[in-house]
């Protein structure tokens, strides 16, 4: 990959000049690049891997990253050389990947051995040192094993892992994932040099609280589930109550209207008016009078009979239709 980025520019003067600077700022910045060092030319033991090591050279002069990843790793899989692994890990430099970066370039120099020449393998490791600084590592634990973990959705490993995970300085969302269990993630923050720890809980598909019948050997689950149905029915004999509270008063309030109405001079419209008000506000305090009593007959019921064996059986349900009020169920 010897040859620089080609651009075809467009724009005004000055917007060239502004695009320069930041060339020249982002190649300043990157390690191996201006060590004195070029990206190297890999000798392809195959047909397939010397086209995609070129295209991947290309799609890297062309500032196409992710593109340009791709095609080196084919490359190196097709035919490995560990020349290639030093593209690979310019690619991701570039990307911010500098945990990946930073264990390819290592990687480099132990596949690569007595091979790489001093000055190169002193260049790469000052590379390595730097990137060091730009790397935390997290300790992942799931309550599960067998579990994927995944960095950026990038697999890392599955649990128990062997140690803690080496990632870019940044932020990072780790996930964990298992078939039957629901996935679980966390987005943490981290700089360089952190020593992070996650724990993340996979719970299983469809499961959620499971309520048993009472039975001899799980009093205190029964108990707890006995409790359920007194109290959603107490809570809605208050509902209906305070319904009938209000209901009572605006009825009693639209009676004193009709009658100081009825004895002033008034137009049969507005005395017609309060008249069907008045009887809308009696008819729905009757209806919250007659809930009130239902709801509170079947949450003295609960409550009485919560103890009993055959409790788990019992399905009331209380509902209110147009102008009426009605309980069904099996006790």
């Amino acid at each position: 990959m010897t040859a620089m980025r080609r651009y075809v520019l467009r724009s005004p003067v000055w917007t060239r000049l502004l695009q320069v600077l930041v060339l020249i700022t982002s190649f300043a910045a990157a390690p191996c690049l201006w060590n004195g060092v070029a990206l190297p030319v890999a000798r392809a033991q195959s047909g397939d891997a010397a086209e995609h090591f070129r295209r991947g050279k290309e799609l890297y002069d062309e500032g196409d990253f992710q593109a340009s990843l791709i095609e080196f790793k084919r490359a190196y899989d097709k035919a490995p050389d560990y020349r290639v692994l030093f593209n690979i890990g310019q690619v991701q430099y570039q990307l911010g990947d500098y945990a990946s970066a930073m264990e390819t370039l290592e990687q480099y120099l132990a596949e690569g051995g007595d091979q790489i020449k001093a000055d190169r393998r002193e260049a790469v490791q000052n590379d390595i040192a730097r990137l060091a600084k730009r790397v935390a590592t997290v300790e992942i634990t799931v309550n599960v094993p067998g579990a994927t973990i995944f960095v950026d959705d990038a697999e890392r490993g599955s649990t128990p892992l062997d140690g803690p995970v080496a990632i870019s300085a940044g932020r990072r969302k780790i996930k964990a994932r298992k078939e039957g269990y629901v996935d679980a993630e966390k987005v943490i923050d981290v700089a360089g040099g952190d020593q992070a720890e996650v724990s993340l809980e996979l719970r299983e598909l469809g499961g959620g609280t499971t309520f048993v019948p009472k039975g001899d050997d799980d009093d205190d689950d029964g108990d707890e589930a006995g409790t359920s149905a007194p109290w959603e029915a107490w809570t809605v004999t208050a509902a209906f109550g305070a319904g009938s509270l209000v209901f009572g008063l605006l009825a009693l309030s639209a009676k004193s209207q009709l009658d100081d109405a009825l004895s002033a001079p008034t137009t049969a419209d507005e005395v017609g008016g309060i008249r069907t008000r008045m009887i809308a506000f009696s008819v729905v305090t009757d209806v919250m009078l007659v809930g009130t009593a239902v709801a509170g007959a079947v949450a003295i019921y609960f409550t009485v009979a919560g103890s009993e064996d055959d409790e788990a059986d019992a399905e009331v349900s209380l509902g209110v239709g147009p102008g009426s009020l009605y309980l069904h169920g099996s006790f």
